[in-house]
């Protein structure tokens, strides 16, 4: 009778070993889908926006430099769109720096212009300023929320291939 217990110990575990390589299998499966999706989503509302970087003889400022890389490239990815939010904000740092403001100026801080003359020379630079920061911190905001997305979706992609990969040695080892 110790034979037979045994076979039943053994048959337990090729019945849970199929059971897990059928649940790795289906989410390695769901994985996959989720992120083609997410990959995909991102690329093609990104390629709607026709986004293209500028030439290279456009990045020499220090905090474009590290992009020049991406010079005459389309914003078609999820780095794409991390790269340009942050050509973006060199681009709103340069612009309040020119016009005499700290370069780490926000929607947020510009608002202190609430309560000013409005016809001050001083009002209609931080309006004119606040009105820069609601642009590009909105689209910084797009393009970043797109590159969360493209991130997620690769390693979704990553987590289905190891999904997988467990899930055939189960099966194999069943």
């Amino acid at each position: 009778s110790g034979h037979m217990k045994r076979r039943t110990f053994d048959t337990l575990i090729s019945i849970t070993g199929l059971v897990l390589a059928a649940i790795l299998l289906a989410a390695g499966g769901l994985l996959s889908w989720g992120a083609s999706f997410a990959q995909n989503t991102v690329h093609d509302q990104l390629v709607a926006q026709k986004i293209n970087f500028t030439g290279a003889d456009s990045f020499k400022d220090d905090c474009l430099k590290p992009l020049a890389s991406w010079a005459d490239k389309p914003v078609d990815s999820a780095n794409a769109a991390k790269a340009y939010s942050d050509v973006i904000a060199c681009h709103m740092e340069s612009a309040f720096v020119g016009m005499g403001l700290k370069a780490d100026e926000t929607y947020a801080t510009l608002g202190r212009v609430r309560g000013m003359d409005q016809a001050s020379k001083e009002a209609q630079t931080l309006n004119a300023a606040r009105t820069l920061a609601f642009q590009g911190e909105t689209l910084r905001s797009i393009l970043l929320t797109a590159y969360a997305f493209g991130t997620i979706g690769a390693v979704a992609a990553v987590a289905s291939t190891v999904a997988y990969i467990v899930g055939a040695l189960m099966l194999l080892l069943a």
